[in-house]
């Protein structure tokens, strides 16, 4: 837009905003074309489509039991899938709802198990018994039970697709 003066006024110019090219409306035709695309991809209450997800996860060939595993989608807006696996190492994934998966897409894995040692439970400050810990406290230890490669997405070598014609079931074979 360009602004030019119209006429002159007793008390100085009176600006008045002309419209000089078409680039204005084709911005605006673009803008809500892009938000009905990215309204396409969810159901009505909002969350992009999901399936069920089976995942089962062994170290060293023993199944991993007490491990957090998430797939963070790579396509479209991020969003999150976990579950912990059981004494067999499987687990079924939640996104929104227990038991609903992940959404359709590829995704990349983390598989962290750790143990964290040298940690104190919180003193009640409201008890009569409290005294102020003196000097310094160490801080916790992580103790990484497989190896941590696979708890970060930026190292972690693993990946999965998840489609809606399924079955969404994957292994992982975690190695050293």
């Amino acid at each position: 837009m360009s602004i030019r003066p119209r006429w002159k006024r007793a008390d100085g110019w009176l600006w008045v905003a002309q419209r000089t090219t078409a680039i204005p409306l084709c911005i605006a035709v673009a803008v809500v074309a892009a938000m009905i695309l990215a309204g396409c991809n969810r159901t009505a209450s909002g969350r992009r489509p999901t399936k069920p997800v089976l995942v089962a996860v062994s170290y060293k060939g023993t199944p991993v039991a007490d491990a957090t595993v998430t797939f963070i989608s790579e396509e479209g807006e991020p969003s999150a899938a976990y579950g912990t696996t059981d004494a067999a190492g499987t687990a079924k994934l939640k996104t929104y709802d227990e038991g609903d998966g992940a959404v359709l897409g590829k995704q990349k894995v983390t598989i962290n198990k750790e143990q964290i040692t040298g940690e104190k439970p919180a003193a009640n400050q409201e008890s009569p018994d409290y005294v102020p810990p003196v000097g310094t406290t160490p801080p916790p230890q992580v103790k990484h039970l497989i190896p941590p490669k696979y708890s970060a997405p930026d190292t972690s070598p693993l990946t999965a697709e998840v489609t809606s014609s399924g079955p969404n079931e994957f292994r992982f074979e975690l190695t050293d």
